[in-house]
């Protein structure tokens, strides 16, 4: 009997599309549940972030924690304009996986990166695309974890009703 891997290089979609079409219509008003600011990161970074990753989830259907747990060199571009997203899927153990995204995904991780890029972020951290804002916040792992953003989603996507009274929460 062969053994197949499954299919991880291609975009699913984690979120049904009457949902995405509400919260997308929405997005500006998705920050986090407490307004903040932690060392030089404000309420505007941190929803910014919050934002991007949404985006991402969204766009490419990966697991909360293999987007928050994207590295900062995770875009890749091939030839003829094909972009990649450079990601670990923990749950398989699977490091290094390829996944091709479209250029709007890979606008929105080039914008996140160019704006970490200004905000205060402990040396060591820097390798994450989404680090931890602050040394009191900083996970085992050094990124960003996903607590506060799951809250923060779901306090945002219960506002706003969908198709058949459908509404739709995240779990990490």
């Amino acid at each position: 009997m062969k053994f197949s891997e499954p299919d991880e290089e291609s975009s699913g979609k984690a979120i049904p599309p009457a949902v995405i079409a509400v919260l997308d219509a929405h997005l500006p008003e998705f920050r986090p549940t407490k307004e903040r600011i932690i060392g030089n990161w404000t309420g505007a970074d941190l929803a910014l972030m919050y934002q991007t990753m949404y985006l991402i989830f969204r766009n490419t259907g990966r697991r909360l924690t293999e987007v928050m747990s994207l590295r900062k060199d995770c875009l890749r571009e091939k030839e003829a304009g094909q972009f990649f997203l450079i990601y670990s899927n923990h749950k398989e153990h699977r490091l290094n996986r390829r996944l091709p995204i479209d250029e709007s995904t890979a606008v929105v991780i080039r914008r996140w990166h160019e704006h970490v890029v200004g905000l205060d972020v402990i040396t060591d951290l820097r390798t994450w695309l989404f680090p931890s804002p602050g040394a009191q916040r900083v996970s085992r792992a050094g990124h960003f974890s996903g607590g506060s953003f799951v809250q923060a989603f779901n306090a945002w996507a219960i506002r706003y009703p969908v198709h058949s009274g459908c509404r739709h929460r995240l779990q990490r």
